[in-house]
C-alpha cells in the first residue's frame, strides 16, 4: 500500500471512531498531497510525499512559536495535537549513536 493509501485508511478509521481533529488534519494532508500530484502531473513517491509532510510540520512548528509567544495556549495545543499526527507518516531520525554506528 502506497503513502497517499495509508493516509486515507487512517482518515476513514478516524472519521468512523469520531475523531475529529485527527480526521481533519489528515484531510488537509490529503488535499496537499493531491495538488502537489496535480501539480507535478504524475504519482507521487515516498519521497515526495516526506517532502509535504516535513513542510505541514514545519509551519505547525512555527505556529507553535507564535502563539506560544502571543499567549495563545488554546491555539498552541490544537497546533501541536496536528504535529503529533503528521509526525506519524514521517521516517524516524536516527540519533547521533546510530548514525556513528552506521557510518563506521
Amino acid at each position: 500500500m502506497d503513502y497517499i493509501e495509508t493516509i486515507k485508511v487512517d482518515m476513514y478509521a478516524a472519521m468512523k471512531s469520531g475523531d475529529k481533529d485527527k480526521a481533519g488534519t489528515l484531510r488537509t494532508l490529503l488535499a496537499k498531497l493531491k495538488d502537489k500530484q496535480i501539480n507535478t502531473r504524475k504519482d507521487l513517491t515516498e519521497q515526495e510525499c516526506i517532502s509535504v509532510i516535513k513542510t505541514l510540520v514545519k509551519q505547525r512548528k512555527e505556529s507553535i512559536e507564535m502563539y506560544e509567544k502571543a499567549e495563545r495556549k488554546g491555539l498552541a495545543i490544537k497546533e501541536k495535537l496536528e504535529l503529533d499526527i503528521l509526525s506519524v507518516y514521517l521516517p524516524e531520525i536516527m540519533d547521533e549513536g546510530e548514525t556513528r554506528k552506521l557510518v563506521q
